[in-house]
């Protein structure tokens, strides 16, 4: 963490352009703490 109490999560771009802004909130987090945006499964 950057100290700002927000971290960069790879791949949440591409999580925001193939889900949209309205359903990336929950999706495109990094819901598994492995810096990757969703679940490791998820692509």
């Amino acid at each position: 963490m950057d100290g700002s109490g927000y971290r960069y999560v790879e791949g949440y771009a591409d999580c925001v352009a193939r889900f949209g802004a309205d359903e990336a909130y929950g999706l495109c987090t990094d819901l598994d703490g492995d810096g990757r945006a969703g679940y490791p499964d998820s692509g």
